[in-house]
């Protein structure tokens, strides 16, 4: 056993003799324990949007308690701090909430550093969420309402292949285009045909699996 890890005083320690190859004897019941005087009661989140995970959590018994630290990875391993939370003055107040803004596509990872007065601290356990790689595509039209062309901004789609419909307001399919996007932003465009009556649209990217990713209100004029 290794004493020098030992929290706490031993009072009751005995030794037989200091000479190499003797026994040392003592009541570990008597040894203080290193617990953080506060109890986690639930850790959860959600994702709220495309680019938000909102994580929430609940306490008992928060004495000489100093904070929280919300730490994130994306491999699971290596964490880092994204912000702080401190405890409410209300004792019976014990619900928490912090929202991360940042999501990235792929795994991300949280947990709680629990930092008492003292700076002993606890880890909670670790919530996981996969983001997929088109979370955060974004479809812009520019300018809408529409007059001749369609002039389509693809934002956040990674380099792949997908298809666009452009539909009316009861679903009727006016426009389809395959295209490949081969950079962050990048422009496309749909020419207006006659059959295009002045109206509500709506233009929509799928992607190879005909999932859909992103998709935008047109109106024509």
């Amino acid at each position: 056993m290794n004493l020098g890890s030992t929290l706490g005083l031993l009072t009751n320690f005995l030794a037989g003799d200091n000479g190499p190859g003797k026994s040392f004897l003592f009541n570990a019941n008597l040894c203080g324990t290193n617990t953080l005087p506060i109890t986690l009661v639930e850790f959860k989140g959600q994702e709220k949007d495309a680019t938000t995970i909102s994580l929430s959590w609940k306490t008992s018994n928060e004495i000489n308690f100093n904070r929280f630290e919300v730490e994130k990875s994306t491999d699971g391993v290596h964490f880092t701090s994204i912000g702080l939370v401190f405890p409410w003055e209300d004792a019976n107040h014990i619900d928490y909430a912090f929202n991360d803004k940042n999501v990235t596509p792929g795994a991300n990872y949280y947990r709680l550093k629990m930092i008492d007065n003292d700076a002993a601290y606890k880890y909670s356990s670790t919530l996981k969420f996969s983001v997929a790689e088109t979370a955060g595509a974004r479809i812009a039209i520019a300018p809408n309402p529409v007059v001749d062309k369609i002039n389509v901004q693809l934002t956040g789609l990674s380099e792949n292949t997908y298809r666009m419909e452009l539909r009316s307001i009861t679903g009727q399919k006016f426009a389809e285009k395959t295209i490949n996007i081969t950079r962050y932003s990048q422009t496309e465009n749909l020419p207006r045909t006659v059959s295009m009556t002045p109206g509500i649209y709506f233009l929509t990217v799928y992607d190879k699996n005909f999932k859909k990713v992103a998709s935008n209100r047109i109106i024509i004029l």
